[in-house]
């Protein structure tokens, strides 16, 4: 029981950590990348990649799904604006020159 509470608070200390880190990360590859690529290939790489790392995950936790319709619809705006608006944007603006790291 000591051994499972240990596990579970070491878990909860480092997913925020490994998630700040890939998150972070995730600036400083595009800005290199953008100078081989144009954003929209990027991003369907980087979502490509996504999908595929992520759904045996997805498929052996279970996590459960919308039952509402509203609530696939409230989803796929926030995905929408995220993702797709988002980071659009952000990639564009590193390919005009915009630093990814500061506020220069």
């Amino acid at each position: 029981m000591l051994l499972e509470k240990s596990n579970q608070t070491l878990w909860l200390l480092l997913v925020p950590a490994v998630f700040v880190l890939l998150w972070s990360g995730g600036y400083g590859v595009a800005k290199v990348a953008l100078q081989h690529a144009e954003p929209l290939t990027l991003l369907v790489w980087r979502y490509s990649l996504v999908i595929i790392l992520l759904t045996p995950f997805f498929l052996v936790i279970k996590t459960p799904l919308p039952t509402r319709f509203v609530d696939w619809i409230h989803q796929s705006i926030v995905g929408i604006l995220v993702h797709a608006v988002y980071f659009r944007m952000c990639w564009f603006a590193f390919t005009k020159g915009v630093s990814a790291g500061n506020f220069n």
